[in-house]
């Protein structure tokens, strides 16, 4: 039965976590699972209502977990390499730095940052892009990650 105090139901309901974590953990690992989207649209809205917060917590988790995130930008930067075809030209190169270096000069424009997107992601589920020029284009921040290595078919007019 609750109580009345929510400070005091606050306390239990943190003491039955921590003895049973692993309860928990499953509960939660279900959840997510059978509610992908409600999740997705609700961590979504929180990154949204707390923009700084999240840089902060990104930042806090980078320095804390270097080994790991170095791993993930390896492999990250090894599948670009995979994902560039040899048959580029040196003007393709050039077009590709470009969309780097006009990303860099909006974040002193724009307060938010700004990344370079592959519209077709080089890890999707469905679908693998390329790291061409024509498949590229600059996103802030949380569209970005948003979009998440996802594709959408553009609708044909």
């Amino acid at each position: 039965m609750p109580y009345k105090d929510p400070a005091k139901n606050a306390e239990c309901k943190r003491l039955y976590s921590l003895k049973n974590k692993e309860k928990e953990k499953t509960c939660f690992k279900k959840y997510k699972e059978e509610n992908k989207e409600k999740v997705s649209a609700a961590n979504k809205k929180w990154r949204e209502e707390n923009k700084a917060k999240q840089a902060g917590l990104t930042a806090t988790w980078r320095k804390e977990n270097r080994a790991r995130y170095n791993f993930l930008h390896a492999k990250r930067r090894a599948i670009k390499l995979k994902a560039t075809p040899k048959w580029l030209t040196e003007n393709d190169y050039a077009l590709l730095l470009d969309y780097y270096v006009m990303a860099k000069e909006l974040e002193n424009i724009f307060p938010w940052g700004q990344q370079v997107d592959h519209i077709i992601p080089l890890q999707g589920k469905t679908v693998c892009g390329l790291h061409t020029p024509n498949n590229l284009q600059i996103l802030s921040v949380w569209q970005n990650q948003s979009k998440n290595n996802s594709y959408t078919e553009p609708e044909e007019q």
